[in-house]
């Protein structure tokens, strides 16, 4: 009951932070700029690099020789995004969407948890190596002399996160191996997203290269999976107004750009769950955990 309560009062807390920042006369004139061929893309985009996560996980979920076939690892991920996005819980909500529906095909609770787990460190592992060496090669010269010192703090932090799993021994001597063999299409689908989001921000008018797109990208995902939104809003515009304020883009179109990012998963989710509630209403309910 609490975290129904806090999530989206935290959310709502940020985003009136966010509302404090925005000229909305300047956020009206953006919004009608807003080229949705851009846009358009970043949603095909998005929905790409869903499959292929869809298809990360089930490598993940084979490594532990637990069968699931591609359309099923698909269906379950998609009701993830749904209820992401779509129902109350967020990202929890949707990764424990997969953890249940999992164990119903007849995985062991903690296995099913593994793979979920390192489904996210796959993506977070890919996605910051790509970030770090965007920022090695393009972030430096778009950002201004006054955030220089931010800009090497979050190197440094970029970088311990990508070395981060090779330090664990347990992890190095038994799951390392699992990871490098979905890394291909782990940097696939975050290279995808990332993609998606510098469609986004062509769509709301941010002048933006595609290195310091990527390289801020991984700041900008890691708040959104934060327990503080309203439907996935809330900290990722904050997020987005910091990361592409130092890029010069202004709070309006950074906001918007975020906005726009955030209606590719919506779409998605809302079309799933009308697909679901057309053929099968009874996906429109959680899995529910097995007794013990």
């Amino acid at each position: 009951m609490l975290n129904k309560v806090y999530r989206p009062a935290l959310g709502l807390l940020l985003l009136s932070l966010a509302f404090f920042q925005i000229d909305f006369g300047q956020l009206r004139s953006a919004i009608l700029s807003t080229n949705f061929i851009w846009f358009f893309l970043a949603l095909f985009l998005a929905l790409l690099a869903n499959f292929c996560c869809a298809t990360r996980w089930q490598g993940i979920v084979l490594s532990y020789q637990l069968p699931m076939g591609w359309v099923q690892s698909v269906k379950l991920y998609f009701q993830g995004v749904m209820a992401n996005t779509v129902l109350p819980g967020g990202i929890i909500g949707g990764d424990l969407w997969r953890l249940f529906g999992l164990i119903q095909l007849g995985a062991a609770k903690l296995t099913a948890a593994e793979t979920v787990f390192f489904d996210r460190v796959s993506g977070l592992w890919s996605l910051t190596w790509i970030s770090l060496a965007a920022s090695m090669f393009g972030l430096v010269g778009d950002i201004g002399e006054s955030q220089r010192e931010i800009a090497i703090i979050y190197f440094v932090a970029l970088l311990c996160t990508a070395i981060g799993p090779l330090l664990f021994f347990r992890v190095t001597a038994v799951r390392i191996p699992m990871l490098l063999s979905v890394a291909p299409i782990s940097v696939f689908s975050q290279l995808l997203t990332v993609s998606s989001f510098l469609c986004c921000a062509l769509a709301s008018g941010v002048d933006a290269s595609y290195l310091s797109i990527a390289a801020i990208c991984v700041g900008v995902f890691i708040a959104a999976a934060l327990p503080a939104s309203v439907g996935g809003f809330g900290s990722r515009e904050i997020a987005s107004i910091f990361f592409l304020g130092s890029l010069g883009a202004s709070a309006e179109t950074a906001f918007l750009c975020s906005v726009l990012f955030g209606l590719t998963a919506t779409v998605q989710g809302l079309t799933f769950m009308v697909f679901f509630g057309l053929t099968d209403r009874a996906t429109l309910r959680p899995p529910k955990m097995p007794s013990a």
